[in-house]
C-alpha cells in the first residue's frame, strides 16, 4: 500500500505504475466515496478476466521463468562478487598505505629501478614520506662516498669530539715517525728490512714463538734444534728405533763386558757351551777339556751368572740383545741429521737423549711452520738467539699495541697508505679538518638507519643518480613497482584491468541484469494473475464460490455496501484480485481495518504528513518504508486542529511530520539519482543549495547539445498592485496559448494566491470564449500546494514589482516564513524539460540583505542562476569540487591529451562522468576511469551497469579506461584515447 498526504503524488505514482502494465492490479483512492463506483468497476473487471489472465499465463512456462531468473540472478551474483573483488583490491590501502591504483599512476615499469625484492615489505607509504626526507639529506653527502675521496674508508665519526678530531690528527702525523724509527730498530737488530706484515706476524703468533723459545731454552735440545736445520728429519723411523731400543731393554740385560770385535765370534762359543750341559758326560768332558771355559767362565762372571746352563741361556739372550742394540745405535750413528749419539747402555739415559731429540724436531718444525721471513744466524750463541727473538716479539708486541691505538681513529687500510704515501696523509689532514662535521652528521645519520634501509641506499647509490631528486625518483619507482607485483600476486583479478577480461565481465553483467528485468516483469505479471484465479474454489456443480458473493456486492445497484464495509468483509479475496491500494493517510484509516493487511506499506512525501495521521495506517502492514524530503514542505496545520498535550515531554510529541518521526528511529538512505528533469540546469540550483550536490543526474546528450536553454527569464514592465501583478498574469495566458501548441503538459506556479486567481480568471474568460481549451493535467497553484505535482513545463509568474509609486517592498509572503526556502525548493523542482520565469524585477533589484530567513535571499540567488542560464552565457559546472592531484587518471588522461585534441576540449563538466571531450559547444563523448566516480559509486553494478546502459539510453559514447592499462603500456593507453576522439 502506497500512503500520501499529496494527491498529485499519488496520481504521479499511479501513472508510473500504469506503464508498466499492472494497472489492472492497481486501485487508488482518493474520495472513498466519490470513487466507490470506478472501484467496484475495477473489481467486477477483474472477476470477469479471470479466464482471461489463466489463458495467458498457460501459454507462459512459469518454471523456465523461474528457473532462469535463478540462473541469472546467480550469474549476477557471480559477476558482481568478481567486480567486487577487483574493486577493493583496487582501492584497498591496508598494504602499502596507498591504494594499487595510485600506485599504478605513479610507477612507471620502463624507467630505471634497483632490486628492492628484500627491502620493499619493511617500507610504507609512511615510512617512506619519512624516508624520502632522509635519502634527500643522505644524498647530500654523496660526494663523501666517492672513491677519490680520502676518507671514504674510515672508522665512523659518528660518536667522535673535537678532542677526538684533534687525536686522529696527532696520530696521522706521528705514524709515518714511529713506522720510521720501527724499521730502523728492526734493521738493527735483525739485519734485515722487515714489512710491517713481516712484524705484525710475530706478535701475531707470539705464543707460538713463546713455546718455542721456551723449549729452546734446553743448549742440548737447541744444539739439536741447530743441526737439523736444514736437514731433512724423519720422526716415524726415529720413533721406531726408539722403540726397538726400548724393547731390547725389555726383553732382558744387554751384556756390556765383551768388545765389539768378539761380540759376534763369543755367540757360538756360548751356544757349544750350552749344548754340552745337556748331559753330564759331555758337561764333564767340556770342564776338563775345553780351552773356551776360562774365557767363557770369566765373562759369566762379569755379567753375574754362574756357569750352568741357566747362566749360559741367559747369557745368551743378553749378546743378542747387544747384538740388536749396537745394530740400532750403529744406524742412528749411520743418520746424517742425527749429530751424537749417547755411548751408553743405560735406557734412561737414551730416553732423555730421544726426548731432547724429538722437541729439537718439533721446535724446528714449529719453526718452519710459522713462515717467519725473520731467521736470526744458526751461528748465533744460544742466548744470544734466544735473546733476540724476545727482543723482536717486544717489538711487535709493541708495533701491535700502537697500531690498536690507530685503529680507534683510522681504518687498516688508511694506515698502511699513510706509511705508504706522505702525500695521502697530507690530503687526510686537509680533509679533516674542512669536512669532519660533515662526515660526523653523515655517520650519526647512518647509525640511525635501519638495516633495511642501509641496503637499500647502497643499492640506489651503485646506479650514481645524478641528484638527490633523482635518487628519491628511482627508488620510488623501484618501490612501487616492487610492491605492484606483491600485490597483484595477492589479487590476480587486478591483472583483469589489463586484459579484455574486465570488458567481458562488464558486457556479461550488463546482459545479465537486462535479462533479468525483461523476466522479473513477466513473472510479476504471471505472478499477479495466477494470484487472482490460485485459490479459487467450486462447489460440487462446478460451479465457482469464490468472488460470487463478493461480485454481486460490487455489481449490485441498490443497496450499495460502503467502500469499508466491502474490504471488512472480502478482504482476503479483495487483495487477491488487486494486491497494491493508494491512498491518503485519512482514507486509510477510513476503508482499512485496523489490522496488517498489508505486507509493505510505504508512505510518499512524509514530510508532509503529520505523524498522528501516518501511525494508524503503520498498523496496515507488516513492513514499513517512509519516504520524504525535509527540504520540501513541512505538514500544513491551517485550519486543521492537533492534538497538543502540554504536558507530553516525550521527544517523539515534538515531531512535525512523519519523516521527522521515522528520521529518530530508522535507517536513513538518500536519494542519489533524479530523474524527472531532462537537463541539469532544472535541477542544479536546488541540488548546490538544498542537497550539497548529492544528486546525481545523466541527461540526453541531445538535450544538452540543444542551443535552447531549459530555463527562459522573461524580464516585464508589470505594477504590483492589489497583491497582484495584472501584466505578467496576461502575458502568461499568452505563453499557455502558444505553449499548448507543443502537446506538452504544463503547470503555472505563483507566489501568492492573489496573483493565482487573477490568472485562472484571465484562462477562464479565453476559455469561455472558446479561444482556447485547457487539457485536464493543467493547473495553476501557489508555491504552498504544488508539492507533488509534475509537468513538462512549468511557468512562474514572480507577480512581485514596483507599485504605482515606483517603490519595490521587499515583501514575498509565504517565503518570509520560516520554511519559506522549503517552498521555493518545492516549485522550482517541478518541470521536466522547460522553466519559463515571467518577472516584472531584475535579481539585482531585490535587496534582501535585512530577510530574517533564507527564503527570499535564495529567491534572489534562484533568479541570478535563471537569468544567466537564460541569457546562455555560460555551461553551469555540474561537477562537485574534487581533488585534482596527480594520482587521478583523469588528469593523466588530460595530460597526455593536450597535443593531440585539435579543436576538441577535455573538460569535466558533469559529475556522471569523469572527462567530456566536446567540439564547437557541442558534447561528442564520455571518458570514464577508475577515479572518484568509480570508487563513490554506490554499489558495483552502479558503475558496471547501471550507468553504462542508461549513458546508452541517453545516447552518450564513452570511453572506459583504468589505470592499469596506463601503467602496462603508456603508448597503447594513450593511442586508445586518441582513436576515441578521432571517432568517437
Amino acid at each position: 500500500m502506497l500512503v500520501s498526504q499529496k494527491r498529485a503524488a499519488l496520481d504521479v505514482v499511479y501513472e508510473r505504475l500504469k506503464q508498466t502494465g499492472i494497472e489492472s492490479f492497481l486501485c487508488l483512492v482518493h474520495d472513498f466515496k466519490n470513487d466507490r463506483k470506478a472501484i467496484y468497476s475495477k473489481i467486477e473487471s477483474q472477476i470477469d478476466r479471470l479466464d482471461e489472465y489463466k489463458t495467458e499465463n498457460s501459454s507462459l512456462d512459469a518454471m523456465s521463468l523461474e528457473r532462469n531468473f535463478l540462473q541469472i540472478s546467480r550469474k549476477i551474483d557471480q559477476l558482481t562478487e568478481e567486480l567486487e573483488s577487483y574493486k577493493q583490491a583496487l582501492f584497498d590501502e591496508k598494504e602499502f598505505g596507498i591504494s594499487v591504483k595510485q600506485l599504478y599512476l605513479q610507477s612507471d615499469p620502463e624507467k630505471e629501478i634497483i632490486d628492492l625484492k628484500d627491502e620493499f615489505k619493511f617500507f610504507t607509504q609512511q615510512t617512506l614520506e619519512a624516508f624520502s626526507t632522509t635519502l634527500k639529506f643522505y644524498y647530500q653527502y654523496n660526494s663523501f662516498r666517492q672513491d677519490n675521496y680520502v676518507w671514504k674508508d674510515r672508522k665512523s665519526f659518528a660518536n667522535l669530539s673535537n678532542a677526538d678530531q684533534r687525536e686522529t690528527k696527532k696520530i696521522i702525523d706521528n705514524i709515518p715517525v714511529y713506522i720510521s724509527n720501527l724499521f730502523e730498530e728492526v734493521l738493527s737488530l735483525t739485519g734485515q728490512s722487515l714489512t710491517l706484515s713481516d712484524i705484525k706476524a710475530v706478535s701475531d703468533k707470539q705464543h707460538d714463538l713463546t713455546n718455542l723459545l721456551e723449549t729452546l731454552n734446553d743448549q742440548a735440545i737447541f744444539d739439536s734444534f741447530i743441526f737439523i736445520q736444514n736437514k731433512k728429519t724423519d720422526k716415524s723411523w726415529l720413533r721406531l728405533k726408539e722403540q726397538e731400543l726400548e724393547h731390547c731393554f725389555s726383553q732382558s740385560e744387554i751384556e756390556a763386558s765383551i768388545t765389539d770385535q768378539r761380540l759376534f765370534t763369543i755367540l757360538p762359543v756360548i751356544e757349544k757351551a750350552r749344548s754340552t750341559q745337556r748331559n753330564i758326560f759331555t758337561r764333564i768332558i767340556w770342564s776338563v777339556f775345553s780351552k773356551d771355559k776360562t774365557e767363557v767362565a770369566k765373562i759369566l762372571a762379569s755379567n753375574g751368572l754362574s756357569l750352568d746352563s741357566y747362566g749360559l741361556e741367559e747369557l745368551s739372550k743378553r749378546i743378542n740383545n747387544r747384538i740388536r742394540f749396537e745394530k740400532i745405535t750403529s744406524e742412528l750413528k749411520d743418520s746424517s741429521w742425527i749429530s751424537e749419539v749417547p755411548d751408553s747402555f743405560n735406557l734412561p739415559i737414551f730416553k732423555e737423549w730421544f726426548t731432547h731429540l724429538h722437541k729439537a724436531i718439533e721446535a724446528k718444525e714449529i719453526y718452519h711452520k710459522l713462515k717467519l721471513k725473520t731467521n736470526f744466524s744458526t751461528n748465533s750463541d744460544h742466548r744470544e738467539f734466544i735473546s733476540n727473538w724476545e727482543k723482536l716479539i717486544g717489538i711487535a708486541n709493541a708495533y701491535q699495541k700502537e697500531q690498536k691505538v690507530w685503529l680507534n681513529h683510522l681504518t687498516t687500510s688508511q694506515t698502511e697508505r699513510i706509511i705508504q704515501d706522505k702525500t695521502f696523509a697530507e690530503d687526510l689532514q686537509t680533509s679533516l679538518k674542512k669536512d669532519f662535521d660533515f662526515l660526523k652528521e653523515m655517520d650519526e645519520l647512518e647509525n640511525k638507519l635501519a638495516p633495511y634501509e642501509k641496503t637499500s641506499l647502497q643499492k640506489l647509490l651503485s646506479e650514481e643518480p645524478a641528484d638527490g631528486n633523482k635518487a628519491l625518483e628511482i627508488f620510488k619507482n623501484s618501490l612501487y613497482l616492487q610492491w605492484i607485483d606483491h600485490i597483484e600476486n595477492k589479487y590476480p583479478v587486478l591483472k583483469a584491468a589489463g586484459t579484455f577480461k574486465l570488458e567481458q565481465l562488464e558486457e556479461e553483467l550488463i546482459s545479465s541484469i537486462d535479462s533479468k528485468l525483461k523476466i522479473s516483469k513477466d513473472i510479476l505479471l504471471l505472478r499477479a494473475k495466477e494470484r487472482t484465479y490460485n485459490a479459487i474454489q467450486y462447489n460440487r456443480l462446478s460451479n465457482r464460490v469464490t468472488y460470487r458473493e463478493l461480485k454481486h456486492q460490487v455489481s449490485k445497484k441498490k443497496k450499495i455496501w460502503p467502500l469499508r464495509k466491502l474490504i471488512q468483509e472480502f478482504h482476503e479475496e479483495l487483495f487477491e484480485l488487486i494486491p497494491c491500494w493508494m491512498a491518503s493517510p485519512e482514507s486509510v484509516s477510513s476503508i482499512f481495518p485496523l489490522d496488517p493487511l498489508f505486507d509493505v506499506v510505504i508512505f510518499d512525501e512524509a514530510s508532509q504528513c503529520f505523524a498522528e495521521r501516518g501511525i494508524p495506517a503503520m498498523y496496515r502492514g507488516k513492513q514499513i518504508v517512509i519516504a520524504g524530503d525535509e527540504k520540501q514542505l513541512k505538514p500544513a496545520d491551517l485550519y486543521q486542529v492537533r492534538f497538543d498535550d502540554e504536558t507530553d515531554d516525550h521527544p517523539d510529541a515534538e515531531a512535525e511530520s512523519l519523516l521527522h518521526l521515522g528520521q529518530n528511529y530508522l535507517m536513513q538512505v538518500y536519494l542519489q539519482g533524479h530523474y524527472r528533469s531532462k537537463t541539469n540546469d532544472l535541477i542544479e540550483f536546488s541540488n548546490h543549495h538544498f542537497y550539497k550536490g548529492r544528486l546525481k543526474m545523466i541527461p540526453d546528450k541531445n538535450d544538452i547539445n540543444s542551443n535552447d536553454t531549459a530555463i527562459k527569464f522573461i524580464k516585464l514592465n508589470g505594477m504590483w498592485e492589489k497583491r497582484s501583478n495584472l501584466e505578467e498574469a496576461s502575458h502568461i495566458v499568452k505563453l499557455v496559448q502558444k505553449l499548448l501548441k507543443e502537446n506538452k503538459s504544463i503547470g503555472v506556479v505563483t507566489f501568492n494566491y492573489t496573483q493565482a486567481s487573477l490568472i485562472q480568471d484571465l484562462l477562464y474568460e479565453q476559455t469561455a470564449s472558446g479561444a482556447m481549451t485547457l487539457p485536464d493535467d493543467f493547473f495553476v497553484k501557489n508555491i504552498e500546494n504544488v508539492q507533488g505535482d509534475e509537468r513538462d513545463i512549468i511557468i512562474f509568474s514572480i507577480g512581485y514589482a514596483k507599485d504605482l509609486k515606483g517603490r519595490l517592498a521587499m515583501q514575498f509572503g509565504a517565503l518570509n516564513m520560516d520554511g519559506g526556502a522549503n517552498r521555493l525548493n518545492v516549485a522550482i523542482t517541478r518541470a521536466k524539460e522547460k522553466i519559463y520565469i515571467v518577472s516584472s524585477i531584475l535579481p539585482s533589484e531585490m535587496d534582501v540583505s535585512s530577510a530574517k530567513h533564507e527564503g527570499p535571499k535564495l529567491l534572489k540567488a534562484y533568479l541570478q542562476y535563471a537569468h544567466v542560464i537564460s541569457e546562455g552565457k555560460g555551461k553551469q559546472d555540474f561537477t562537485s569540487p574534487g581533488n585534482n592531484s596527480d594520482v587521478h587518471l583523469s588528469v593523466v588522461v588530460k595530460s597526455l591529451m593536450e597535443k593531440e585534441l585539435k579543436g576538441k576540449t577535455l573538460t569535466n563538466d558533469f559529475s556522471f562522468s569523469d572527462l567530456s571531450i566536446s567540439e564547437n559547444n557541442q558534447y561528442r563523448s564520455l571518458v570514464l576511469t577508475d577515479d572518484n566516480l568509480y570508487f563513490q559509486s554506490v554499489s558495483i553494478k552502479d558503475f558496471h551497469a547501471y550507468l553504462p546502459m542508461t549513458l546508452k539510453n541517453k545516447n552518450w559514447n564513452y570511453l572506459k579506461l583504468n589505470s592499469r592499462q596506463y601503467w602496462s603500456d603508456r603508448n597503447q593507453f594513450k593511442d586508445k584515447i586518441v582513436t576515441h576522439i578521432k571517432h568517437g
